[in-house]
Parts: structure tokens; sequence; C-alpha cells
């Protein structure tokens, strides 16, 4: 019995290990100054941070976690895994993000019933993250990731989506 039980625990942890969030429809874009050298810059400070979200119909119920927490966790890690480390008082980069929800958001899809082009609702979510050099205040690497909002999602699945934005805007910070 207990050989079992193992070996049913076994599988059923091997399928949860191949089982895969759904990241197709997080679309990131990255910017960078070209004339900027990036291995120069050694601390950051966080400027500041925003929230815009655009639901007329009050239908936005927010996540189950706190949102501002974790992006400024992950962009921690990211940061410092590239030996950036947080130093507000004395910042080489100055950081800022928003975050926006569009509950209202339309998007055009070929209705696969009729091959015609439809107006859908689909609420999007969207992070932008800039970081600008502290002397000059000019921005020196700007990015962007856009997704669907995952309606009925739960933590662990919101969690990891917006793990793997920040991860990927940050593949795309030059050395």
């Amino acid at each position: 019995m207990t050989k079992r039980l193992l070996i049913a625990s076994l599988a059923l942890a091997a399928v949860a290990a191949c089982t895969t969030v759904p990241t197709k429809d997080i679309k990131v874009t990255t910017d960078a100054d070209p004339t900027v050298s990036f291995a120069g810059f050694k601390t950051y400070g966080l400027l500041g941070e925003t929230d815009l979200i655009n639901d007329a119909e009050g239908r936005w119920t927010g996540a189950p976690f706190d949102v501002s927490q974790r992006i400024q966790y992950l962009i921690d890690q990211q940061l410092g895994e590239r030996g950036i480390t947080k130093n507000t008082a004395n910042a080489d980069l100055l950081l800022v993000y928003g975050i926006g929800i569009d509950m209202d958001n339309i998007d055009l899809e070929i209705d696969e019933k009729t091959d015609y082009l439809t107006a859908t609702n689909v609420p999007a979510g969207s992070l932008l993250i800039v970081l600008a050099d502290s002397r000059t205040g000019v921005p020196v690497w700007v990015a962007s990731a856009s997704a669907d909002i995952q309606e009925g999602a739960d933590e662990e699945t919101m969690q990891k989506r917006l793990d793997y934005a920040v991860k990927k805007m940050f593949e795309e910070l030059p050395e």
C-alpha cells in the first residue's frame, strides 16, 4: 500500500512539474541607449512607482498578493544577479516603474465560425520599467511587458506570469 502511494505521489509530482504557466500572450520590448556602458552602474535607487487602472464597469478585483512588493522583489533579484544593488543614498541608476490595467481593452480577432474580423473585450495589463542615469536624469534603458489578464487565474499562476515577464525584460538589459 505504501509503495503504491509513493508511486502515485511521484507520478503526480511529475505531472505538476510538467504543467506550464501560459506565457504565449506576454510580449516584452526593451530599448537601451547604445552609447552607455552599463558596466559602470553598480547601484540603483527606486525613484517611484505608479498604478493606472481603466475599469469603467468595476470588474478588476486585483491580485491576491501585493503586486508592487513582488515587482520590487523581482527587480532587486534581477539587478542583483547583474551586480547592481539597491542603494537609495548613492544610486548610479534611478528606477521607476508603472503598472497599467485596462479591463476595457478591445482586440480585433477572427471569429472562427464566421471568419469575420470582430472586436472582442480582452482585458490587458502592462508593466513599464525605466532606468535613468542618476547624474543626468536621462533614461538609459526602458522595458515594457504587456499581456492579457487571465481572469480567474490562481495566485501561483499570477505570480509565475509576473516572474516570467520581469525576467524576460531584464534578459535584454545590456551588460
